[in-house]
């Protein structure tokens, strides 16, 4: 079996743990504001948020309507992913395996600028948000140095914190909580049906 390439993993992961529309008044995701000021609740699809999908598709947030979320494709979604949460935040300089797919789910949920901030916490280096060549040869001396299944476990435990310290913060999020948790499980080593498709990398 071979490992799955970064689109394909954004694809599985959304299909598997996104649901369709939603427009909950607690998720800070469904809501835009608008040059006036007014806030204006729009919904999310397969998690990707107004301000996500105006970006991908060159047009104002606010010019969305609940139509235009509820058009997301999983397709799109996965594109979405590859290129804003991916790319943009130069993941793709990482030598990808499961600790960086993972680090990019996270990315998907939480903001990809918090995923590189707490990637780079965890392997060492200045937490300054950007991907150069110091955090790159530093992941890949941290993956070397643990191996891709103690790797991915310590992404695992890193995430798990973050949502439980967010929980912390503000109670609004507990109700979300046992979700991103189970969604960190199923990316981890311990999931064997899921790293067994990376057998080949570890």
């Amino acid at each position: 079996m071979s490992r799955p390439t970064p689109l394909q993993f954004l694809e599985d992961v959304i299909g598997r743990w996104e649901g369709g529309y939603q427009s909950y008044v607690d998720d800070r995701g469904n809501w835009v504001t608008k040059p006036n000021g007014e806030r204006i609740k729009i919904g999310t699809m397969r998690g990707v948020t107004p301000l996500a999908l105006a970006m991908h598709r060159g047009v104002q947030p606010w010019a969305l309507t609940e139509a235009d979320m509820r058009s997301v494709t999983l397709e799109e979604a996965g594109q979405i992913g590859l290129k804003h949460y991916y790319f943009e935040p130069r993941l793709a300089l990482l030598t990808w395996g499961p600790a960086t797919a993972a680090i990019t789910d996270f990315g998907w949920g939480s903001g990809p600028g918090q995923a590189v901030l707490s990637m780079q916490r965890l392997i060492g280096v200045a937490a300054d948000g950007e991907i150069g060549p110091v955090t790159v040869r530093a992941w890949q001396a941290w993956i070397t140095a643990k191996g891709w299944r103690d790797a991915t476990q310590a992404v695992h435990d890193m995430r798990a914190a973050f949502y439980r310290h967010i929980c912390e913060i503000n109670t609004a999020n507990q109700q979300f909580l046992t979700g991103w948790l189970n969604r960190d499980d199923w990316a981890s080593a311990a999931n064997d049906n899921w790293w067994r498709q990376w057998e080949i990398a570890a």
